[in-house]
């Protein structure tokens, strides 16, 4: 009886991953691919763009690149930082940035490495804000806020000016988190449900960047706050 129960909710897991794969391809994918690649696009003529974090992010990477060589899987001491002197870097700053960073350091060259993470992270924004943004939109206005939020002029900034990569990377996250409260008044989800949710999503976002969880939450109060206000007109 047991595989009997387990059978359809496999099915309905398998279908509704099908169902999400297929929402992206092939335009949705193509176009917020393209939208990233049109802003790391200088970069073939320019070289990297070296803003405030730049050297700090990418030296970290090579840093996790160095002891990942000499099996330190989990890197806690950054010997590069302030010339030489060190710094334990790496148990409070948050792993996804600088282990993607390092990652994609092995795969290619270190002058392409900032790039293509820069890409990833803006292709990934992009996605999240499409699947979003397609809960309540139709597939041709989701796409454009997908392709809108891929390339926003604080993207630009945070690129090209800050550097700010591991912000950049919280990003993909801190919009679906603000977008919790939504997505559970409207599946029905009980109060400890949408909690659950909204801790997982918070955390989540920790895990990319510093002060990525008090963006979430900044965002999440906002959308608090403008769905009390909309009850409050309906009611009068």
């Amino acid at each position: 009886m047991a595989g009997l129960r387990s059978e359809p909710s496999s099915r309905s897991v398998a279908g509704k991953t099908t169902t999400t794969l297929a929402k992206f391809f092939p335009l949705p994918a193509a176009v917020i691919a393209s939208t990233a690649f049109a802003v790391v696009l200088p970069f073939f003529f320019f070289g990297n763009a070296s803003g405030h974090d730049f050297e700090f992010h990418v030296l970290s990477w090579m840093e996790v690149v160095s002891q990942w060589k000499q099996a330190i899987v989990y890197p806690r001491w950054a010997a590069f930082a302030h010339w030489g002197y060190g710094e334990a870097r790496f148990l409070f700053y948050p792993p996804a940035s600088w282990n993607l960073g390092a990652l994609l350091g092995i795969l290619l060259p270190w002058k392409m490495a900032p790039g293509a993470y820069i890409w990833l992270a803006l292709a990934a924004s992009g996605c999240s804000m499409f699947l979003l943004a397609r809960r309540w939109l139709s597939c041709k206005d989701a796409l454009f806020a997908a392709a809108l939020y891929a390339a926003n002029p604080y993207y630009l900034v945070v690129v090209y000016w800050r550097s700010a990569l591991a912000e950049l990377l919280a990003e993909r996250r801190a919009h679906r988190a603000a977008g919790v409260r939504r997505i559970g008044d409207r599946d029905g989800l009980a109060a400890d449900g949408q909690r659950v949710r909204r801790t997982v999503g918070l955390a989540a976002v920790r895990v990319d960047h510093v002060h990525g969880d008090e963006e979430a939450a900044g965002l999440r109060r906002r959308a608090g706050e403008d769905a009390r206000g909309r009850k409050r007109e309906a009611r009068r």
